[in-house]
């Protein structure tokens, strides 16, 4: 979750690709994709059970992040939108084959082709996310959500996580 109570994430800081103006380099898009790559593969390779807090707007690479944790809570305030047709980006985070596999096609197409904000509580009805909180009650349930993890088999939840994310490539090709 984020140190700011109202946001998750914005995803990538795309202020840092942009110097007077401009973009820096073609490379500093590619870099920071690649980062996010990499953040999401760790956590569906983790043994780690990593739960997302999602407040406020979900941007881009901080859907895939979202979407990439064993468990994602959001709170009425949350939405996820995916801008990359807006600038010509594209969403190479393995955040698209990780929406497919939770989502049905329609919602896929929807989130990524249409540039529609998708808010909390449509998420939960497609899947995106597994409960919305009263931002009041979110960080309750979350610390709820991981005591009683923590008193599960660790190997049997490294054993079910690796089993429940076979078959979704969390590194799409380039």
């Amino acid at each position: 979750k984020s140190s700011r109570p109202s946001v998750f994430s914005s995803g990538l800081d795309l202020r840092s690709l942009v110097a007077d103006g401009r973009l820096r380099t073609a490379w500093s898009v590619v870099s920071a994709v690649l980062l996010a790559r990499r953040l999401t593969r760790r956590i569906m390779r983790s043994s780690k059970i990593y739960i997302a807090a999602l407040r406020g707007g979900g941007i881009g690479s901080a859907v895939s992040l979202a979407l990439a944790c064993d468990f994602a809570y959001a709170d009425k305030t949350a939405w996820f939108w995916l801008p990359d047709p807006v600038y010509g980006g594209l969403l190479a985070d393995g955040g698209l084959d990780i929406l497919r596999a939770r989502c049905a096609r329609t919602i896929s197409q929807q989130l990524a082709l249409s540039v529609e904000r998708l808010d909390a509580v449509h998420a939960l009805e497609c899947g995106l996310i597994h409960a919305v909180e009263p931002a009041d009650q979110l960080d309750g349930k979350i610390d709820d959500l991981a005591g009683r993890l923590v008193r599960l088999s660790r190997m049997t939840l490294n054993h079910t996580k690796r089993l429940l994310n076979r078959g979704i490539r969390s590194r799409p090709p380039m």
